[in-house]
């Protein structure tokens, strides 16, 4: 039950609730399009050379020099119900929509109260643990899918080589790995490593806040490391998204064309497409009360890193025609921070009336802890040719989905006033990370005599949109005020668990009226809300077109054109007026917002005199040509951070 003295901030926080689209039931959901843990196939460690050898039909054939397998942490057993859908495309809808909501600041205050100081009641004490909202809750969920495909469709066998993805695909994880400060992070995404964390940072505050100085900024709505005007919605571009991720595959599939006629030929080839998307909405309610009395200390921080790691190379021939028929898209790269609190609101919370408390005492700590992460891995490194003479041929390679949805809701609060003997502990972060690989060795050839005049060709290239999009909201106060002496004689007498006279309740909290619901804390409470997601795309692509018969044709590869994306949202409650405070408060918010982008294309013509029909010649640079220190844009300031962890894939996966 819900006392009255909350009940205008719960609408408010259920009419912001009704911007995020969450259902009823206030169960976390996992859509799962494959599961699977198989390491990826063995490849060679170079790139495909000038001149091409014979054609290898299975991963298993390749050179005897593995790349190490991709190693992804496997979900663990949680009490969850778990959905299984087909494909993203037949979910009704995402959890949320990002927008940007329009909150009144204040309810309407209450009727004052009778007169008299509220004698006549009574107060009554429930010393129980039970019944007092407590969770502690660790949540994984985890896609891995290999889909690397070896193909060759029509008359002519290509002899194509595979491309080794991982020397290209290790030090990007690398810097992921490198973009956030070890000591800002917990070592692991676990409920228990949150907390040794929480308490290792809160143990030293002045430290802790020496190293999060450089990146603490303060609420508001940031891209790129940009602040931005509030009446500017930068959500616009995430709901499109979200849009995309809801549609799936509808439109990829193109109906065959009519009438086509004898000696036309149509090769239509589609790399990429991959989506993966990580959904996930915290409503950590439990915590609302009007106020609060903290005797120990009050430490509350705040904070959203971001990390996005891209590198785009391609290298493309086209014969006869040449790079006129080459477009390059540009990517999409951002992050998007929204942090907001609603600050103090004013009293009276509860309706005039006779004085009447009823206490809970809880022996020992309360904890309200939430841990939960999300991954996506996707390996679609693909070796396709297609060399029909004519007709129509269409050849998807990827499109493959993955989307990770969670919508979690606490209980609402159900105290007025929160005694806390020790220190109270709020940490709200979320920690969102992307790293997607696109590389591309692509040909179109032309060996007919139809001519230049006869034929069509293109290659798209780029296109891909890599977001970061993560929210806190926080309905209470930040600051602090004094504790007076009537306010620590009230805790003392509550600690014992005897009845307190009228007089001792009105000089400490004069703006608690009516029936208040006490909650007294005898040790620390704990309010940590933690989301990690990480989404990883590996698009290492080598293809091939020919067209061999004489008349007119078309031919188009569509490469890149992934989608990886991550929405968070935590909406968290606290003392809803000024708490009270014996020790110290601390309250920071930190913001990271880095974005590493590599790109490399180039563009090779050649006489197609000079081309053996059955042979497609790929030109470019070799596996030495990939950047190792790759340019930072809106990266951190230098740091002496070390990594003790081997594995960069775990290390990536906070």
């Amino acid at each position: 039950m819900v006392p009255s003295g909350v009940a205008e901030v719960v609408e408010l926080i259920w009419h912001f609730s009704g911007y995020l689209r969450l259902d009823p039931d206030g169960v976390a959901r996992v859509n799962i399009d494959y599961t699977g843990a198989y390491p990826p196939p063995e490849a060679p460690d170079q790139p495909p050379d000038n001149i091409i050898n014979s054609y290898k039909p299975t991963p298993q054939d390749v050179d005897s020099d593995p790349s190490p397998p991709v190693s992804l942490l496997g979900p663990d057993e949680y009490k969850w119900i778990i959905h299984q859908t087909a494909r993203a495309a037949e979910i009704a809808a995402p959890v949320h929509e990002l927008k940007t909501a329009s909150l009144p600041l204040k309810p309407p205050l209450l009727p004052p109260a009778a007169d008299g100081d509220g004698g006549g009641g009574g107060i009554n004490f429930i010393s129980i643990d039970p019944l007092v909202n407590q969770e502690i809750v660790d949540l994984r969920q985890v896609n891995n899918l290999i889909n690397d495909d070896y193909a060759s469709v029509g008359p002519t066998i290509l002899p194509l080589e595979p491309l080794d993805a991982w020397p290209m695909l290790a030090p990007m994880l690398v810097d992921a790995q490198h973009a956030v400060p070890v000591d800002l992070l917990p070592e692991e995404g676990t409920s228990t490593s949150l907390l040794e964390f929480v308490n290792d940072r809160d143990a030293d505050p002045v430290a802790a806040q020496s190293e999060e100085s450089p990146y603490t900024v303060s609420s508001g709505t940031y891209v790129n490391g940009e602040l931005q005007d509030p009446a500017t919605d930068v959500h616009q571009i995430t709901n499109e998204k979200i849009d995309v991720v809801t549609a799936g595959l509808d439109g990829r599939v193109e109906q065959i064309p009519e009438n086509l006629g004898p000696d036309v030929g149509i090769q239509k080839m589609s790399l990429g497409d991959n989506i993966v998307a990580n959904d996930a909405v915290i409503n950590s309610d439990s915590g609302l009360c009007g106020s609060m009395l903290i005797l120990g200390n009050s430490y509350q921080l705040e904070a959203i890193f971001q990390t996005n790691v891209v590198t785009q190379t391609d290298h493309f021939e086209i014969t006869p025609t040449g790079d006129a028929g080459i477009n390059f898209i540009p990517n999409v790269v951002q992050n998007i921070a929204d942090i907001s609190d609603t600050g103090a609101i004013d009293g009276p919370w509860t309706a005039a009336g006779p004085l009447h408390w009823s206490v809970n005492v809880l022996h020992g700590s309360l904890f309200d802890v939430k841990a939960m992460s999300q991954v996506n891995y996707i390996s679609d490194n693909d070796v396709v040719s297609q060399t029909q003479s004519l007709g129509y041929s269409m050849i998807l390679a990827g499109s493959n989905e993955q989307a990770n949805v969670i919508d979690f809701e606490s209980p609402m609060g159900q105290w007025d006033l929160i005694v806390i003997e020790g220190n109270y502990h709020r940490l709200d972060m979320i920690n969102q990370t992307n790293v997607v690989l696109n590389v591309n060795y692509a040909s179109q050839g032309w060996t007919g005599s139809g001519g230049e005049e006869s034929a069509s060709q293109g290659i798209t290239a780029g296109n891909n949109a890599v977001i970061n999009d993560a929210s806190i909201i926080y309905f209470g106060a930040t600051g602090s005020l004094g504790v007076t002496d009537d306010m620590i004689k009230l805790a003392q007498v509550l600690a014992t668990e005897t009845a307190p006279d009228a007089s001792t309740i009105a000089n400490a909290f004069p703006e608690l009226m009516g029936t208040i619901h006490v909650l007294y804390v005898e040790g620390d409470y704990y309010n940590v809300n933690y989301l990690s997601q990480t989404n990883i795309i590996s698009d290492a692509n080598v293809a091939a077109q020919l067209l061999t018969k004489d008349g007119s044709g078309e031919q188009s590869i569509s490469t890149g054109n992934n989608l990886a994306l991550n929405v968070a949202t935590i909406v968290d409650t606290g003392s809803l007026t000024t708490p009270y405070v014996q020790g110290t408060a601390y309250s920071d918010t930190i913001l990271l917002q880095t974005n590493i982008i590599t790109t490399d294309s180039k563009v090779v013509t050649n006489d197609p005199a000079q081309l053996a029909p059955e042979v497609v010649a790929f030109t470019g640079t070799d596996a030495s040509d990939h950047p190792n220190d790759t340019p930072q844009l809106f990266a951190p300031p230098p740091q002496d951070v070390q990594h003790h962890s081997s594995d960069v894939l775990s290390g990536t996966l906070h």
